[in-house]
């Protein structure tokens, strides 16, 4: 009995002993090292994992359903791959002239992301990634978020002389997209929209290149240069348009002749016009809410036109007939009338480094006297001493302004205390100095009139 239970025992250890060596090898058989790339980054791993997600599940990394890789993330297998690559999504910002378009992708190369988003890209197209153009065919760098912007090339559809092409370009104006295609536009060509126009998507352009015309004129030819499509066009541009009697050897609104040959008898059509004016004068009134010493127009004048018009036609320098038509009158004259301004106006002004308050300002010819040159006589008319800042005036100014306040431009301050009999024509003042302080003056300056302003102020000064 007892060897009995010794057998079983022996037996139970034997099993035992058994089952961990069988799952001691099913543990080693199923225990890999495994290389896992993430965006381009190795990772080296040894784990029992039946799918890619468990693997990298062991690395703390979710798969996406955007990420792209290289085993389906959940396909279970007993034996995986035992190098795996992941390339993660990120999202990617694309600007496009229609807006903005936003997707999570892992796809890298910039051609297939634009694909992504139904964007097929032409000839001159440009794709931008931080402010520079990349090639659509090369990979971008794994990881991280990109902002992408795109530039599709306008096309252009040119003609050229009846020959219609297609052009692509990124240029912002048409001069520059031509010159990009080697086509330069003579100075004679016709080019329409203009060189300086801003380049739009689909823009219909024709260029004509100028051919050589001749022209035959009475005894004389000439060559022009046209890239005018009719014959009215082209002698139109070069100022030989047909006038009146004028004959030219074709209809003016056909094409131009193959030849280039083009007859014209001219017969010159001549109008001159002889102006006469007749003029106006003008009135002054007062004007109640005009400065003083400002002139405004209250009624602008006008001047009385007559017209005289000959007409002569001319041929080869010789004038055929002449006939003259007028005289017409265009229009009669009429008077104007200016505002004399009546406010006085208080002004501040800095002159000869004084500053002064002034309601009226002239410019007067300035001279000098003393009480010497008048035989000692230190008397003026309104009985004050002839000495500095005594200022003496015509008749007329000292009855309109005696004992006014004034400043005199490099002479100082004075009174207007005498009078003198003044230079005819000139507006003149006399400035007075003592004998031992004498200064010669034979000179124009101004004269500033200080306030305060008096209670009469006349409009001009007589």
């Amino acid at each position: 009995m007892i060897l009995f239970r010794e057998r079983n025992q022996q037996g139970s250890l034997l099993a035992v002993s058994l089952v961990i060596t069988g799952l001691a090898l099913l543990l080693a058989y199923f225990w890999h090292p495994y290389t896992l790339y993430v965006d381009g980054q190795a990772h080296s791993v040894q784990a029992i994992a039946s799918t890619p997600r468990q693997l990298y599940a062991r690395l703390g990394i979710p798969i996406m359903s955007e990420d792209r890789l290289s085993w389906p993330a959940d396909e279970s297998s007993l034996v995986l791959p035992s190098r795996l690559d992941l390339q993660r999504a990120r999202p990617v910002r694309l600007v496009t002239p229609d807006g903005e378009e936003f997707l999570q992708t892992a796809e890298r190369f910039p051609a297939n992301i634009l694909l992504s988003l139904g964007i097929k890209p032409f000839p001159k197209d440009i794709l931008l990634r931080d402010g520079e153009a990349i090639d659509l065919s090369l990979p971008l760098p794994p990881g991280r978020s990109e902002l992408l912007v795109w530039q599709p090339a306008r096309q252009i559809a040119l003609e050229i002389d009846g020959r219609g092409m297609d052009i692509f370009t990124q240029q912002r104006t048409l001069g520059a997209a031509l010159e990009e295609q080697g086509i330069i536009p003579g100075a004679s060509d016709s080019l329409s929209p203009s060189p300086n126009s801003p380049v739009s998507d689909g823009m219909h352009v024709q260029l004509h290149r100028a051919r050589t015309l001749r022209v035959d004129l009475p005894g004389s030819s000439t060559e022009i240069l046209s890239a005018q499509q009719s014959l009215a066009g082209a002698l139109s541009e070069a100022g030989l348009s047909p006038q009146g009697l004028d004959e030219v050897g074709a209809d003016m609104a056909a094409d131009l002749p193959a030849s280039g040959s083009i007859s014209l008898k001219r017969v010159d059509e001549r109008l001159e016009f002889t102006r006469e004016e007749t003029p106006y004068q003008n009135s002054y009134v007062e004007d109640p809410e005009g400065e003083l010493d400002t002139l405004s127009v209250l009624e602008a004048g006008q001047l009385g036109i007559v017209v005289n018009r000959t007409r002569s036609q001319m041929a080869g320098g010789e004038t055929l007939a002449s006939q003259s038509e007028g005289p017409w009158k265009a229009s009669d004259p009429v008077d104007g009338v200016l505002g004399m301004g009546t406010i006085p106006v208080l002004k501040k002004a800095v002159v000869d480094g004084e500053e002064i308050e002034y309601w009226r300002k002239v410019s007067v010819y300035a001279t000098g006297y003393m009480p010497s040159a008048l035989g000692g006589d230190d008397h003026t008319a309104s009985g004050l001493k002839l000495t500095k800042g005594i200022i003496a005036v015509t008749v007329p100014w000292y009855r309109a302004m005696k004992f006014q306040q004034v400043y005199v431009q490099g002479y100082g301050y004075g009174t207007i205390a005498d009078t003198g009999g003044g230079i005819p024509g000139r507006p003149w003042i006399d400035l007075g100095f003592d004998d031992h302080n004498y200064v010669s003056w034979h000179h124009w300056t101004t004269m500033y009139f200080l306030a305060p302003i008096p209670a009469w102020v006349p409009l001009s000064l007589p």
